[in-house]
């Protein structure tokens, strides 16, 4: 996948787990990966607006800080850590799917080969159309009625609760030039 970095364009992303399997069925995967999203944040310094981790992808609204942090080297360190640590895990457990996950040369893939969908979100609407297909993505799937009841979104930030794991970024103007202060 060839990423077209521009330093005024917010990006929306969508990253699959391998073969789709519904690795993120456990509540305390989605968890983890919320805690990597946040040390993640803090060592690439890059803005959140909206995220949702659905049983088999993830969606991010993000800002990434160019050219200091490009978004590749942000997605490997997130990606990688998150799956070294879970594959490590369900290597202690001996979990049966690691032999769904296992290639060739025995290893474990955590994420679907590919660097996903991206997308460079150019101005306010389709900031907003991103935003609300990420929050309402839970229930057309029908995992909840609400998107505010699905704890792995920021839909509840948006709504006012400001208990998740994760602060969402001020939204930014219909064109930025420069990134917005951190909340």
């Amino acid at each position: 996948m060839r990423r077209f970095e521009h330093e005024s364009e917010i990006r929306f992303l969508t990253f699959s787990t391998s073969q789709r399997l519904q690795l993120f069925s456990n509540d305390a995967i989605k968890d983890r990966f919320l805690e990597h999203l946040v040390h993640s944040r803090r060592k690439h310094l890059f803005h959140l607006y909206g995220y949702v981790v659905m049983p088999e992808h993830v969606h991010l609204l993000v800002w990434p800080l160019l050219p200091d942090f490009p978004l590749s080297t942000v997605l490997r360190d997130l990606k990688r850590d998150f799956a070294e640590e879970v594959i490590g895990r369900w290597t202690a457990l001996q979990a049966p799917v690691l032999n769904r996950l296992r290639r060739i040369d025995g290893s474990h893939r955590f994420w679907q080969r590919g660097g996903g969908y991206d997308h460079n979100v150019r101005g306010e609407a389709e900031f907003f159309e991103k935003l609300r297909y990420i929050h309402e993505n839970p229930v057309d799937r029908g995992l909840v009625p609400e998107a505010t009841q699905y704890h792995w979104s920021s839909a509840r930030w948006y709504r006012g609760d400001r208990s998740g794991p994760l602060a969402m970024d001020p939204v930014p103007p219909t064109r930025p030039c420069t990134p917005p202060p951190s909340a």
